[in-house]
């Protein structure tokens, strides 16, 4: 037989490695999904979030420049979004706490610009290059350890956005 071959984006390598948190099993049953939901044999992040369930890029986005920009009114009404839509809050928050934590790395310590930008890809280093730039993005740090606080009670909320709403009041 002969070796069926698809190439995968650094995008989505970059969400397979992430949502399989460290563990292979993990990684290539994601990967495996993936390969099994591709149209055109080329496995790229949009195939990868539809085949899991992982939140758009869109609603990441907004948020995350919700969160940077300190709107808190746009935060709200984009978890509300979200919450419409079914998406798993775990997911939505662990994959807002990467592009926070890596904005505030940005922003700290430009010297890890160039490992950062290899890790996410040419377009997302660009966008949130720029939002480390804003003038509220010094609350950052705050905002990250609301979230890690946030995370581990979604679970055990009775309305799973509730924690993630109040992250972002406080």
């Amino acid at each position: 037989a002969l070796p069926i071959c698809f190439p995968v984006t650094i995008g989505g390598a970059d969400l397979i490695a992430f949502m399989g948190d460290g563990a292979f099993r993990d990684a290539l049953g994601i990967l495996q999904k993936a390969v099994a939901a591709s149209k055109d044999k080329k496995i790229v992040a949009s195939e990868v979030r539809a085949a899991i369930g992982i939140p758009s890029s869109q609603i990441i986005t907004c948020l995350t420049e919700a969160v940077a920009t300190d709107n808190l009114e746009a935060a709200l009404i984009h978890i509300r979004e979200a919450a419409e839509t079914d998406l798993d809050m775990k997911v939505l928050v662990k994959l807002l706490m990467r592009e926070v934590r890596l904005i505030m790395l940005l922003r700290s310590a430009p010297g890890l610009a160039k490992s950062i930008a290899a890790e996410v890809g040419e377009e997302e280093f660009a966008r949130l290059d720029k939002l480390k730039s804003v003038e509220t993005a010094s609350k950052l740090p705050a905002i990250l350890f609301e979230l890690l606080g946030a995370y581990p009670r979604i679970g055990d909320a009775y309305i799973p956005e509730l924690p993630l709403e109040l992250a972002y009041v406080s």
